[in-house]
């Protein structure tokens, strides 16, 4: 994954940050400002709240003549309203955001039944195994 450049109504530009650079730490911020139950679909203002959350950590630059969001948020009110919806529809694009996408969909024709994984191993023998060769495939320092 690399940055995004967007191109705005308004012939402005918008960097957002490669997802790959945003921490666990942010994630859960993100992730806090959408609510654990969802967003009340009725209430659009605290949606675009929301999203504004994800703008001002995902806008890393801009072409505007003003700080960008995460210098200071209020810069979100002074660009053009048909920018701000632009930014909103990239703040909600899976491609671009994809830490977000945190929803556990298990396949509903998976086997069940067995808590061994298809190699017979435990889940945690699983874990086990999978955290020792990242490990040793880590770069040193």
């Amino acid at each position: 994954m690399s940055e995004t450049t967007i191109q705005l109504p308004s012939g402005n530009t918008a960097v957002f940050r490669d997802p790959l650079s945003v921490t666990n730490g942010e994630r859960k911020l993100a992730v806090k400002a959408l609510g654990a139950k969802g967003l009340d679909e009725d209430d659009l203002e605290e949606q675009v709240s929301a999203i504004e959350k994800i703008i001002i950590l995902m806008v890393k630059e801009w072409s505007f003549p003003f700080p960008v969001p995460t210098a200071n948020s209020e810069s979100l009110d002074a660009i053009p309203a048909i920018d701000h919806d632009k930014l909103v529809m990239c703040a909600m694009d899976r491609d671009l955001i994809p830490f977000l996408d945190t929803d556990i969909n298990p396949d509903p024709k998976a086997p069940t039944g067995s808590s061994k994984s298809s190699n017979g191993a435990s889940p945690e023998e699983t874990l086990t195994s999978e955290m020792a060769s990242r490990s040793s495939s880590a770069p040193t320092t």
